[in-house]
């Protein structure tokens, strides 16, 4: 059996690069490099990608020795160097401005493998939240969130001229941190949000974690979870492939989501002075909930450069929609003046 690539951060990176250095993105997480396309020279540029998307070394012998999707991804989950690596780079190099994505609300950078493709002729890089990691707590609120990444890209190499982009809630997490950084002397280009709104009901943290695990419970055929270890466990034991190896890194998870989801609901925009672009579905905001909770939309917020591009097809939810892709591209392109 095999499974679908990209359900968690670190997949999405390795599948990006063998993307980039097979010219076809992996189908499975099974899939094997030498089978499609890999020999010995191409390992090495797989290598040397992993290490440049991870801070850390990879050894060639990984590549040979583990030549999957699956494999790769497990060896860089538990290796000890890196551990908590927070910024990954989708693309090393390019001709434009680097872009940055920010996580959506699980934490993690899953569905944004398509930046690390030919359409974007730029450094991509992508930070995922704290709080995944073992001896990690997640944000409380924004400004704790935002700080966090700010002092992710202080400390690594990505130039301060920037990008930035997020799909869903990742777009919020991606307006406040633009406030941010400009007000620490970056140079913010752009803001893109992919689909991403404001209107989300206010729930408390522990009925999202509930309603997280009966979803997961529901399609897999287990009995309603009383907590997440025991739904880790009741999936574990029905042989179901789990992406964590421990049920500390499984309820990890759905914290994370839930206390993401309370950043937004607690979060109060206010107007930026820089270009910001909405790609919108036509479900995206909920004008009735909206005004439940007396919160706006983008467009009302009297921004200064603010454009939406309005999308009918289902695939830009999970932003493999090509001309989506193209049209991010041009407007990041427009913004800079380049061609």
């Amino acid at each position: 059996m095999t499974f679908t690539v990209g359900r968690d951060s670190i997949e999405v990176v390795v599948s990006a690069q063998w993307d980039r250095i097979l010219g076809r993105r992996p189908t499975s997480i099974d899939e094997n490099f030498f089978e499609c396309g890999g020999n010995s020279f191409k390992a090495a540029r797989l290598a040397g990608g992993l290490r440049a998307a991870m801070g850390r070394d990879v050894p060639l012998h990984v590549i040979f020795d583990m030549p999957t999707v699956r494999a790769q991804s497990d060896w860089l989950r538990t290796g000890q160097a890196g551990a908590k690596q927070q910024i990954m780079t989708f693309k090393p190099n390019g001709k434009h401005a680097p872009l940055v994505l920010l996580p959506g609300g699980g934490g993690s950078l899953v569905g944004l493998g398509a930046f690390a493709g030919p359409r974007f002729d730029r450094p991509v890089h992508g930070l995922h939240a704290r709080g995944l990691a073992a001896g990690e707590l997640p944000a409380a609120d924004m400004a704790e969130l935002s700080q966090g990444f700010a002092e992710m890209l202080d400390a690594s190499s990505v130039p301060r001229r920037i990008h930035l982009a997020g799909y869903c809630s990742g777009g919020v997490f991606a307006y406040h941190l633009a406030s941010v950084l400009a007000g620490e002397g970056w140079d913010i280009l752009s803001v893109t949000l992919l689909n991403a709104t404001l209107a989300v009901p206010d729930i408390p943290r522990e009925e999202i974690v509930t309603r997280r695990l009966r979803e997961l419970a529901g399609p897999a055929g287990t009995d309603v979870p009383a907590s997440a270890d025991e739904l880790f466990e009741q999936l574990r034991n029905s042989g179901k492939d789990l992406l964590e190896q421990d049920s500390d890194a499984f309820r990890r998870r759905h914290e994370v989501f839930a206390a993401l989801w309370r950043v937004v609901v607690e979060y109060q925009p206010e107007p930026l002075a820089l270009p910001v672009a909405l790609f919108s579905l036509p479900d995206r905001f909920n004008a009735d909930l909206a005004d439940s909770r007396g919160v706006t939309d983008w467009a009302d917020l009297g921004l200064a450069d603010f454009r939406q591009i309005d999308s009918a097809d289902p695939g830009m939810m999970q932003t493999v929609h090509e001309p989506t892709l193209d049209a991010i591209e041009a407007w990041l392109r427009e913004v800079e003046g380049t061609a």
